[in-house]
């Protein structure tokens, strides 16, 4: 899908702004994950998106053990924000970026995935990742680059990937239609559960698949897409910016 056709019928989103001045990323949907998300929406009874997690202070000297440079940090206070990350991001202080990404984002069960690379490589590609979105507004490419195992490849999770591109599309002016974290125990293990029981003779693919393929994510975002014109809201307010906030509304809807 183009962004032309991504604009869609979303000419008014719940946004504050002139949305019409936002940058679009191209995305091309899923079919059968489109035709089931036209059907079946799992936010459907939400009227106000739920803002995102506002975060607190963040202390960048704990990160110094896992070799993040001193000079990366800002000499002020820094509030664990989405603002902030995105500012960071912007100011192409990558380190720093992740960091924040990873704390905001509770990833820590499995950190030396992360570290794994170094820092070197992972300030140069997530930069190339920043030139890449910004020429092709896409991020297939990048999302290689993130979870791909080969050389100039990282290996990270689609969890790390997600929540990354999430902020770095947005720093680059994306903020539309940006990728939004997937996870493991909510976002596949029960949102998709429940899409995929209301899928009648659609066959959708899972949103997961081993090695991280961004075809899976793609079926993922598609739904997120579908969910987001029918809304019209941005596909940050569909999913609030935090993997279980989406399924909290989810939830909630379930039981009321």
């Amino acid at each position: 899908m183009s962004a032309e056709a991504d604009r869609g019928p979303c000419d008014r989103f719940y946004l504050l702004r002139d949305d019409r001045k936002l940058s679009l990323l191209l995305w091309n949907n899923d079919e059968p994950t489109e035709q089931v998300a036209k059907k079946y929406c799992s936010i459907s009874r939400r009227k106000i998106p739920t803002e995102q997690f506002a975060g607190g202070n963040f202390n960048p000297e704990k990160w110094e053990k896992r070799g993040l440079k001193r000079s990366q940090w800002p000499d002020k206070t820094l509030i664990l924000s989405p603002d902030e990350i995105i500012t960071q991001f912007r100011n192409k202080r990558w380190g720093l970026a992740v960091c924040m990404v990873i704390t905001w984002g509770g990833i820590w069960r499995t950190p030396s995935v992360f570290w794994k690379p170094g820092w070197a490589s992972i300030e140069e590609i997530l930069s190339a990742c920043a030139d890449e979105i910004r020429t092709s507004k896409s991020i297939e490419k990048a999302w290689s680059m993130l979870t791909g195992g080969a050389d100039e490849q990282l290996g990270w999770t689609d969890v790390m990937a997600s929540k990354s591109l999430h902020f770095l599309c947005r720093s680059v002016g994306f903020e539309r239609n940006p990728p939004v974290p997937i996870d493991g125990k909510i976002i596949v293990g029960r949102v998709w559960k429940e899409f995929r029981n209301h899928a009648g003779k659609e066959s959708p693919m899972p949103w997961r698949q081993g090695g991280y393929p961004f075809d899976a994510y793609k079926r993922y975002m598609s739904a997120v897409r579908i969910w987001a014109h029918q809304k019209k809201w941005t596909t940050t307010q569909v999913d609030a910016g935090r993997g279980d906030d989406l399924f909290q509304v989810f939830k909630a809807d379930q039981l009321s």
